[in-house]
C-alpha cells in the first residue's frame, strides 16, 4: 500500500503570488495617486539634528562613535541628518 501525503501548493505558486500581490499594490498605488505623494514625501523628508530626539523622560540623544555602538541602555535613531557624522551614530538612552 502506497503512503499517501498531504497535498500542498508549491513553492513557485507562493513565490508567484507574493510578486502579483506586490505589483498589484504598486497598481494601486499609481491610480489612486498615493505613489506621488509617497515620493514627494520621501523628498522633503524632515531634516533633523541629533540633539533634537529625547527619550520620554526629556534626556537629550548624544553622537557615539560606530565603533562603540550605542550603550546597553540605549539604542540607535536613524534620521536624515542636517549635518551627519562620518563615522558617529546617533544614540538616544532608553526610558528606563
Amino acid at each position: 500500500m502506497k503512503s499517501k501525503k498531504g497535498q500542498g501548493l508549491p513553492m513557485n505558486t507562493i513565490v508567484i503570488a507574493a510578486i502579483v500581490l506586490i505589483v498589484l499594490v504598486v497598481i494601486i498605488m499609481i491610480f489612486t495617486g498615493s505613489m506621488g505623494k509617497w515620493l514627494e514625501d520621501l523628498k522633503t523628508a524632515k531634516i533633523t539634528e541629533c540633539n533634537q530626539f529625547t527619550n520620554n523622560k526629556g534626556v537629550t540623544a548624544n553622537w557615539v562613535l560606530k565603533s562603540v555602538g550605542c550603550a546597553s541602555k540605549a539604542h540607535q535613531v536613524f534620521a536624515t541628518w542636517a549635518n551627519p557624522r562620518e563615522d558617529y551614530i546617533c544614540c538616544v538612552p532608553n526610558d528606563t
